[in-house]
């Protein structure tokens, strides 16, 4: 399994951004291990200057599971208004994300 998971950062109007990875993007597997990278990923887009939408997620939908596999939406806004770039994610042991902007 790769020791990275990366995904591009897709923009769903009017309702905030998804994760679209790669079919070779690396998820974990032990419940613990997606706590911490979808904590990590929260991380990097608020130090990106993302910012969370007013609306609570909802958790029937939004599985962090989901969040990893981009079927789920977050409930975040792009900084500039339009949501572009990839997140990218070095895993092992505590995951360590950040934000590339582009396209």
């Amino acid at each position: 399994m790769p020791d990275r998971y990366v995904a591009a950062i897709v923009e769903v109007p009017g309702r905030g951004i998804r994760l679209d990875p790669p079919d070779v993007s690396a998820v974990p597997e032990q419940l613990d291990e997606i706590h911490l990278l979808v904590l990590a990923v929260a991380f990097a887009l608020g130090r990106a200057g993302y910012d969370h939408h007013p609306e609570p997620r909802d958790p029937a939908m939004q599985t962090l599971e989901g969040v990893l596999n981009g079927e789920a939406v977050l409930p975040w806004r792009a900084p500039s208004g339009a949501a572009h770039g990839t997140i990218v994610c070095d895993l092992g042991g505590m995951p360590r994300c950040r934000v590339v902007p582009g396209a």
